[in-house]
């Protein structure tokens, strides 16, 4: 977690699943927790009808609050019901082909919108990330989504979620991937699509991912796997000069 970010807890120890979580999130990460947002708090997180959501403490003009990771409903949903094609450039890009699977591991989830989209096709899917409040968004979207009557079917037999350093992970794992999947934070632009508030919160959170290029050489040379995939805006130049041997343009 990033230390000029000041995160609070709003959470009120009843037995409610979310607040559980928020508490021993405030516990494990040492963070402050109070009735109600200090003003001093850059972020807050809340529990708002089982939803765990981070809202931003400060003046924002460009987006609205508060931030969710939200499988059940919205694109995410009518992406699984309406666009399960197998030719569609992320899952040709991971290995997907008819009557072919590959097991994936997520190195830099997110949000987890590429790999839901993954396990919704029939991988299984790993995701990494080492942001605690990323990590606990997404984990409480998880567990919605897998108690949801379309997604939970899939969420919880084809995704596992891991809250650490990508290659701390695959330091430790002994499991075997046919793919490593990295989406690292796309370089600064001055374009408009970089201030809706997915993406500027990633940004304020975990930075500018300066490690990209480490992360893809480790990934370039672990032994258990059969592919390293990135995900790059069409413009961005190759991440420090690794050009892959393939490309899928969309």
């Amino acid at each position: 977690m990033r230390a000029q970010l000041k995160i609070g807890i709003i959470a009120d120890k009843s037995e409610d699943v979310t607040e559980d979580l928020l508490t021993r999130f405030a516990e494990t990460y040492a963070l402050p927790q109070a009735p109600s947002p200090d003003a001093d708090w850059d972020y807050f997180l809340q529990n708002r009808n089982g939803t765990l959501e981070l809202c931003d403490n400060r003046p924002v003009t460009d987006s609205a609050n508060p931030l969710s990771v939200n499988f059940t409903s919205g694109p995410s949903l009518y992406r699984f019901k309406f666009d399960r094609r197998i030719n569609q450039p992320l899952a040709r890009a991971v290995g997907i082909k008819q009557g072919i699977r590959p097991k994936v591991c997520d190195l830099t989830a997110g949000f987890g919108n590429d790999g839901f989209v993954l396990a919704g096709l029939g991988c299984q899917v790993i995701f990494v990330e080492r942001n605690p409040v990323i990590w606990a968004l997404l984990q409480d979207g998880l567990r919605r989504g897998c108690e949801h009557h379309e997604t939970g079917i899939f969420l919880r037999s084809n995704v596992g979620l891991v809250c650490s350093d990508a290659k701390t992970f695959l330091e430790k794992s002994d499991q075997t991937f046919d793919t490593l999947f990295l989406d690292p934070m796309y370089p600064k632009s001055g374009k408009r699509a970089l201030t809706k508030i997915k993406m500027r919160v990633l940004r304020d959170l975990v930075g500018d991912d300066d490690d990209s290029a480490e992360l893809l050489r480790f990934s370039l040379e672990y032994p258990n796997k059969m592919r390293v995939v990135v995900k790059r805006p069409v413009a961005a130049p190759f991440i420090s000069g690794f050009r892959p041997s393939f490309e899928i343009k969309g």
